[in-house]
């Protein structure tokens, strides 16, 4: 496990501020991160020296040039090490790697391994991921883990519902076999959370810190991020909008499944796909009601049809309090994956003291 360095909250601070500028904007000067982040320079000067002490930054061979005395130019640490992140549907694995600069090592998508034998899972997935570790040649620091089922986040166990279309998934503890596998943390959610992180930190949500992300698909769901946080609630079912009943003896879900089936895309015009619809904006907006977000992003599969999502989002402004920016997000299907591999880089640095 990655060593905490215990920095003092004024140090900590500062060091995550020197830190995350570099990460962001690649290497540069301590002069350079003083007039980027504000901190004074003798401040930068404390925090690069405790972060080259942790090992997460080092000195290149560049300097700066022009007037006065030349600078050491700083990067976070190449070969400190990298963080992993796998999606698992029932249907596919996505698997990405990326370094601690934020650049995408590899990112592959596989066939998901057999499902008829849950507990031989751990081992097949861990089969798909080792030639890409050792092809990396270096130390994973945290892995992400994404899977298509609630979380709960005491016992990071999936949680087996009624509609779960991928069961097998509760049978197994993916989190303690790769924490003694690869000897790093790990964390683990449902996908829809940690598209919902993916959204916040390179989509439509940039920014936000109240929001809801909707998924519209073979599993409708949100991801719930208040006050800068993920809300998973009790058991982790927070935010399971399929389970919402719409009419007697039916839930959302049940309810969608069904005008979808004779109706892929629910794109072509009928009574059920217009009743399917409103029930949808219904419950968003039932769940905008009760949450109270700045903003709602739509994603996932049915969201993509421009006739769905502008219905959808009529639906929705029909019942809301006040008006709310109703967005479509344009992140690729592998959201998942990368909300999984930010939620792990979080991990990583609060491991290392500088969160």
């Amino acid at each position: 496990m990655a060593k905490s360095h215990h920095f003092s909250h004024v140090a900590q601070a500062s060091t995550y501020q020197v830190f995350d500028a570099l990460r962001r904007n690649g290497a540069m000067s301590r002069a350079a991160i003083a007039a980027h982040t504000g901190i004074t320079r003798p401040t930068v000067s404390g925090a690069t020296e405790r972060l080259v002490a942790a090992g997460l930054v080092c000195p290149t061979d560049r300097r700066t040039t022009g007037q006065g005395r030349a600078g050491v130019i700083y990067e976070i640490a190449p070969h400190y090490g990298v963080i992993l992140a796998i999606a698992v549907d029932g249907e596919s694995v996505h698997v990405a790697i990326k370094s601690l600069a934020d650049t995408w090592l590899e990112q592959r998508v596989f066939p998901c391994p057999d499902l008829n034998q849950p507990h031989a899972l751990p081992d097949q997935l861990l089969a798909l991921l080792t030639p890409l570790i050792e092809r990396i040649n270096l130390p994973v620091k945290a892995m992400g883990i994404s899977v298509a089922a609630p979380v709960d986040p005491e016992s990071c166990q999936a949680v087996r519902l009624p509609l779960l279309p991928f069961g097998a998934i509760c049978e197994v503890s993916l989190k303690d076999y790769f924490g003694g596998r690869l000897g790093c943390p790990v964390v683990i959610d449902n996908d829809v959370n940690w598209a919902a992180l993916a959204e916040v930190t390179y989509g439509a949500m940039q920014g936000q810190r109240n929001f809801i992300c909707v998924y519209l698909g073979k599993g409708i769901g949100a991801g719930i991020y208040l006050e800068g946080h993920l809300i998973r609630g009790g058991a982790g079912l927070a935010g399971e909008l399929g389970y919402v009943p719409v009419e007697e003896h039916i839930n959302l879900q049940d309810y969608v499944t069904a005008a979808a089936a004779n109706n892929p895309g629910l794109h072509e015009a009928n009574a059920q796909r217009d009743r399917a619809i409103a029930h949808i904006g219904k419950v968003i907006a039932t769940a905008s009601i009760v949450v109270n977000p700045d903003a709602l992003v739509l994603t996932g599969p049915l969201s993509e049809f421009p006739a769905v999502f502008d219905r959808v989002k009529e639906a929705i402004s029909g019942y809301l309090l006040r008006p709310l920016p109703v967005l479509q997000s344009h992140m690729p299907e592998d959201a998942p994956v990368r909300g999984a591999a930010c939620g792990a880089y979080q991990k990583m640095l609060a491991q290392t003291g500088l969160l």
